[in-house]
């Protein structure tokens, strides 16, 4: 990461505090369940930023080190933080492999090694974020690795998806790498170029996935209120593949950066609220997780998607960037050896 001017550490820090919503209001959502977001609060509080870091983070536009991710129509609600944003990224990699104590497989342990050796040739820009959510009552983390630009990761990424790729001239390239301990599953983010509808099953075909562009197609009219009949109308868009522990793509997802696609996080707001509320999904907890604060200003959206999976109706998500609640700093671990 370049280095940044005092003032603009200043500035970046200050608007970070200003367009993030608190995350105790996390608490106060009806459509999440409560022991839930308690549990997801505790993770939070052991797992997240000291309440003496200011640095800001690489995790949201506006620099907050956690984001909030809710999921329609089902009701579904994930967190994903930077737990030290002033470390550099080889210590952020450390504290994120150390909160999770469930062993990774000997694919995942590959993968990770992989990218370890890419970061001694390329530092990256963060190193690894962690992903938090709760699943039938258990705290599930999620480990995700930058994959540094400049790397030679075609190979690994091609044995991984098992099949060439595609789209040669749409600036694609693998950003990151999720990795779940307890299901075993392996899931690929990439970035792009701008996408022309059809091009979107050309990625399911690849991933040997059901053609349901469309489906993506018809989301962004709707949010946008513009016919796509030519390229995706966001100038800043990826995609990422889910596999799980046996290799099987489950699930696709489009995503958008959400100013390229919504513009400022009131228009998001009021397109996803909009878009919602046709559609009779609950959206109780994202209206207010994403309501104005006192000053009239919507918490910054990080990204707006779509997810496709295998055998099931499309889901759409949305983040949006929190401010940490206050915690004592933790005291140094040693890293965990897998």
């Amino acid at each position: 990461m370049s280095a940044i001017s005092s003032s603009r550490f200043v500035h970046i820090a200050l608007v970070a505090s200003r367009s993030a919503a608190s995350f105790s209001a996390l608490r106060g959502l009806a459509g999440a369940a409560a022991d839930d977001v308690a549990m997801l609060a505790a993770a939070v509080a052991r797992c997240g930023p000291s309440a003496s870091c200011s640095a800001p983070s690489r995790l949201t536009p506006v620099g907050a080190p956690l984001e909030a991710a809710v999921v329609w129509p089902a009701p579904g609600l994930r967190v994903s933080l930077d737990p030290c944003p002033d470390a550099s990224p080889d210590v952020r990699v450390r504290s994120c492999r150390t909160d999770i104590a469930q062993p990774f497989t000997a694919e995942q342990t590959d993968g990770m090694a992989r990218v370890a050796l890419w970061r001694k040739d390329h530092p990256g820009r963060y190193g690894a974020w962690l992903g938090l959510r709760v699943a039938d009552g258990d705290l599930r983390k999620k480990l995700y690795l930058d994959v540094p630009q400049g790397c030679c990761w075609e190979t690994f990424e091609a044995q991984t998806v098992g099949a060439p790729a595609v789209l040669p001239h749409r600036q694609i390239r693998l950003t990151m790498i999720g990795l779940d301990p307890v299901s075993g599953g392996v899931e690929l983010y990439y970035r792009c170029g701008r996408l022309f509808p059809p091009e979107i099953d050309t990625l399911l075909r690849r991933f040997a996935l059901a053609e349901r562009g469309a489906e993506v197609v018809d989301f962004i009219a709707a949010l946008t209120q513009r016919t796509v009949r030519f390229e995706l109308p966001s100038f800043d868009m990826g995609f990422s593949c889910a596999f799980d522990a046996q290799g099987r793509a489950r699930v696709f997802t489009w995503y958008s950066n959400a100013r390229a696609l919504l513009g400022p996080p009131e228009r998001a707001r009021a397109a996803l609220l909009r878009v919602g509320s046709e559609a009779g999904w609950p959206m109780a907890d994202y209206e207010a997780l994403s309501r104005p604060d006192a000053q009239g200003r919507v918490p910054e959206h990080g990204l707006v998607g779509v997810m496709l999976a295998d055998g099931h109706p499309m889901q759409a998500t949305a983040t949006v960037a929190l401010a940490p609640q206050p915690r004592r700093p933790r005291a140094a671990s040693a890293p965990r050896r897998h």
